[in-house]
């Protein structure tokens, strides 16, 4: 009946893009399914607009279970955003998740959002998810890899099937972890090779050997970090953050739910996620990429660039590894192109350079595809950056305190209630964000040392209170408005005056 209902509004779109009932003989044009299986995939207006506009740089997809007494599977469909948040784009509920079910669902997404050809496709283990995609979408210029938690997470879990030995497990996944770190492709097959040849040498580690060499040799482009450079995503962190948020925050934890309800929660988290979107790009928001951006920049300030920079020729730079033990040498950071011809919104604001401008040999710019502090100190360094006030990762827009980062002889005051209000904190300006806009204000704005002034605006705000109070019957509220007087009463460190609390 929902479905039904969904697809007979004309003025809204429906977005049932897959139904097969179970126990109904399917349609022609549903060829993969047999009587008893179920399916239905669903993708709203917002999703398909947000899976047009940035399905080409990433794509990531994953499944969970639990949401459902049923015990169908919820297979997602996930994007990275301009912020660089997952934006889910796509749900199919089955009672399977093999790669003919997903290629009917895939093939109905194509049919309204058109051949998305995508640079990266991000999976866990499993071949069914990209194996169904290829077969509908062009993947001639996508990148197949394979998410880094998922690869600890076997290589753990095989290691300790295929070695009985304990202190030969440590050894054999200290090796492994070296090797998902490796970012030189030169010394990644070396090792590897040395690797291989350590474990023949071992009767204890042949089983695992046999079981690295058909599982995970013939897919080294996909998990080894080294053929993974500068790319958009590493793990599938994003998907497993909104299976968390479905669960936890959305089901509340609850597993016996009708899969009608399940679609009623699906169908919120997609409008929360559009209201969520109105806000990160009319008001602004402080990401977690950004946030981490501006840890770097912090890092790059404390960094000494004479000491640092090894030499410069042209747009190239190499600088000295600040670690003493690295095994690097130098690292190499090249300018791309000009930050001002680039719309990115993950970038510095006070360099002004976004993760488009420059490229940087170290494993940070490599793996996590982020403004390293090399970049930093060199933009710094050669573009005159001046050392401004920066926003300290702590500072958000909406209900969260605010905290800013500032010199050390820097006196700012501290800002006004007015000033962190909800209405100012949504002034929209036509070139920086409002987050930008704040602490604009709070570090420019005029201090007041007058303490005549300051004594007649606290005289002024007693009046009202001892007002209100007159015309207050609850006593509750004059119980709290009382124990506020007599908090504020004594300044920490000095008395307003020597007489007794009320």
């Amino acid at each position: 009946m929902w479905v039904e209902n969904a697809k007979s509004k004309a003025d809204i779109p429906s977005p049932v893009l897959l139904y097969k009932q179970q126990d109904v003989k399917q349609i022609d044009e549903l060829n993969d399914f047999s009587k008893s299986d179920f399916a239905i995939g669903i993708q709203t207006t917002f999703q398909r607009d947000m899976l047009m506009k940035f399905g080409s740089e990433a794509i990531c997809m994953d499944s969970t279970h639990s949401t459902n007494v049923y015990d169908f599977c919820l297979v997602t469909i996930l994007v990275l955003d301009d912020f660089g948040e997952g934006v889910p784009v796509g749900w199919m509920i089955s009672n399977r998740e093999d790669a003919a079910a997903l290629r009917q669902f895939l093939l109905k997404v194509r049919n309204v959002c058109g051949d998305i050809q995508t640079k990266v496709f991000m999976s866990d283990d499993a071949d069914n998810f990209y194996n169904a995609w290829k077969s509908i979408f062009t993947v001639s210029k996508t990148k197949k890899l394979i998410c880094a938690w998922h690869i600890d997470k076997t290589w753990r879990k095989g290691v300790q099937e295929h070695i009985t030995v304990k202190s030969k497990q440590a050894e054999v996944y200290h090796h492994l972890r070296v090797l998902l770190e490796e970012v030189t492709k030169g010394t990644f097959h070396l090792r590897l090779q040395q690797f291989i040849s350590w474990l023949s040498n071992d009767d204890d580690l042949l089983a695992f050997l046999d079981y690295f060499r058909k599982q995970y040799v013939p897919k080294i482009e996909q998990w080894a970090p080294c053929y993974r450079g500068a790319t958009t995503v590493n793990t599938n962190m994003a998907i497993e953050s909104f299976h968390r948020l479905l669960k936890v925050c959305y089901l509340e934890k609850k597993q016996n739910r009708r899969v009608d309800h399940l679609l009623h929660i699906l169908l919120k988290i997609s409008r929360d996620k559009t209201f969520e979107r109105l806000q990160k790009t009319q008001k602004g928001k402080l990401s977690h990429r950004i946030s981490e951006v501006n840890k770097r920049h912090r890092t790059a300030q404390n960094m000494n660039a004479s000491e640092v920079i090894i030499s410069n020729t042209g747009a190239t730079w190499r600088i000295k590894p600040t670690v003493p033990d690295s095994q690097e040498k130098f690292y190499t950071v090249e300018k791309i192109s000009d930050a001002c011809s680039c719309s990115c919104r993950i970038r510095c604001s006070t360099c002004d350079v976004c993760v488009h401008s420059y490229s940087c040999t170290c494993m940070d710019y490599l793996i996590h595809s982020t403004i390293c502090k090399h970049i930093h100190l060199v933009e710094m360094s050669f573009n005159n950056v001046e050392n401004i006030i920066t926003v300290d990762d702590t500072c958000t827009i909406n209900e969260e305190r605010i905290s800013l980062d500032v010199q050390p002889n820097d006196e700012l005051e501290a800002p006004s209630t007015e000033l962190l209000t909800e209405d100012t904190c949504s002034i929209e300006t036509p070139d920086i964000s409002s987050l930008q806009y704040l602490t604009h204000q709070i570090h420019n704005q005029d201090s007041i040392n007058d303490v005549s002034v300051m004594k007649e605006k606290a005289i002024s705000t007693c009046k009202k209170v001892e007002l209100a109070l007159r015309d207050c019957t609850n006593i509750e509220a004059i119980k709290a408005g009382r124990k506020h007087l007599n908090a504020a009463f004594t300044v920490p460190g000095e008395s307003l005056s020597e007489g007794k609390l009320i």
